[in-house]
């Protein structure tokens, strides 16, 4: 087990405390990360080799880990994005934006108490997305289906 801080847009930061759990596996020499947890749009589909700097394609679509100083960045390559009207964006970088951050994390194993707190949290909690809205996901080879509250995203 591993834990993972999962990237926040709005703040541009990572919390403090890790947030997220995924697996690290061994097999014929090689190290793989495996997560079965992450949904919407940066869903990897199969496990990634643990290897810094390698793009590494998946159906949905091109995912990579950077490493520094012992902290993995875990990051997708985003697809180009189509805009109807450029002079209607709220952040000009959209458009120059080539990677997405979605977490961080080490190789310091970790135990499944540690996630509890975290857990109930994000059950719990008045603010949490997954208190407040319900959320559902469909990756496909074209892109996301994602229902969230009552806002369908394509």
């Amino acid at each position: 087990l591993l834990g993972a801080k999962v990237y926040v847009p709005e703040l541009d930061a990572y919390p403090d405390e890790i947030d997220h759990l995924l697996l690290q596996v061994d097999l014929d020499g090689k190290s793989y990360i495996v997560d079965g947890g992450f949904g919407m749009a940066y869903q990897l589909w199969q496990p990634m080799e643990l290897i810094s700097g390698m793009d590494q394609s998946q159906i949905p679509g091109v995912f990579r880990f950077q490493e520094e100083n012992g902290t993995w960045y875990l990051e997708k390559v985003k697809r180009k994005q189509w805009v109807l009207n450029p002079s209607t964006l709220s952040t000009p970088n959209v458009e120059n934006e080539v990677c997405r951050r979605i977490y961080l994390f080490t190789l310091q194993p970790r135990d499944i108490e540690e996630f509890r707190g975290c857990n109930a949290h994000l059950q719990t909690a008045p603010d949490s997305l997954f208190v407040t809205k319900s959320i559902c996901s469909l990756q496909t080879a074209d892109g996301i289906r994602a229902l969230v509250g009552w806002k369908l995203t394509e």
